[in-house]
């Protein structure tokens, strides 16, 4: 049996060990396994490939919805491909302190079409959400919309 200090020094300890458990890795929803994941390049390159099916992806998150926590933006390595994974409002939050770190997203890879009208307001949203002003015109290859609806993801560092 341990003495009184050394008892106090092991519940601290052990109080302790959780919490650092937690910083390290953040698991939200379904969490999937890190291991074999998609980087996001790799993604977006076979996105017509990947359409309609559950994927595993990897990147860095470089956004996070500041209202609602309800999507998250991944960057690849390289820094030039990004993919949004957008969740069920409430379901799933992705804090706003998970911009900067890695996460591993598994959902539906999905596609939709916007019209002009949608592309507009879509943007006028996330400027509103990013406290920005919108563009006066969104991009006719911005209609075209690939993301992965996620169902879970943890997040790494």
């Amino acid at each position: 049996m341990l003495r009184s200090p050394h008892r106090k020094l092991a519940a601290a300890l052990l109080g302790f060990l959780p919490a650092a458990l937690l910083a390290a890795e953040l698991r939200l929803g379904a969490a999937p396994q890190a291991e074999g994941a998609l980087s996001v390049a790799d993604a977006v390159s076979r996105r017509d490939q990947l359409t309609g099916k559950t994927v595993r992806v990897r990147g860095k998150i470089t956004e996070v919805c500041q209202m609602a926590g309800c999507w998250a933006a991944l960057r690849d390595a390289n820094g030039e491909s990004t993919l949004r994974v957008k969740v069920t409002d409430g379901e799933i939050v992705f804090p706003a302190e998970s911009v900067g770190k890695t996460a591993v997203v598994e959902g539906k890879f999905e596609r939709f079409t916007l019209t002009r009208d949608q592309a507009i307001a879509r943007e006028k949203h996330e400027a509103e959400e990013q406290g920005r002003k919108p563009r006066r015109t969104v991009p006719k290859t911005e209609w075209t919309v690939y993301q992965i609806a996620g169902t879970g993801a943890v997040v790494l560092d």
